[in-house]
């Protein structure tokens, strides 16, 4: 990996960049489908993907015809998301080999996210 000369810090987006995410996301949305007697399958994950809150609460609440809040629903999801086990979770490929080279070379890292 070639940084510029002089690079003291690099940015990393945590959500597909560092960790993959869609998996442990996946199977928390199909977990919540089947509580309100739905489903969740993945041409619902494609559409909702890398979307911001307002936009996946608004596409589940009407796909499932639910009666609640936006906000109601983005709780679901994230109690939901954080009670999962973390050892679901993976390193994206690579991130072990750049994290190792930046400390390597005395550089620091910054996690980053759009995620609440």
């Amino acid at each position: 990996m070639k940084l510029p000369i002089n690079t003291k810090v690099v940015l990393f987006d945590m959500d597909g960049v560092l960790l993959n995410t869609e998996d442990l996301s996946h199977r928390v949305f199909e977990s919540i489908a089947k509580k309100f007697g739905s489903t969740f399958d993945e041409a619902d994950h494609v559409n909702i993907i890398g979307t911001k809150n307002l936009f996946w609460t608004s596409y589940l609440i009407q796909k499932w015809s639910l009666k609640k809040s936006q906000q109601e629903m983005s709780k679901l999801f994230w109690d939901e998301f954080l009670n999962s086990s973390y050892s679901q979770l993976a390193l994206m490929p690579g991130t072990r080999e750049i994290f190792e080279n930046l400390d390597k070379n005395n550089i620091m890292k910054c996690l980053v996210t759009g995620s609440p």
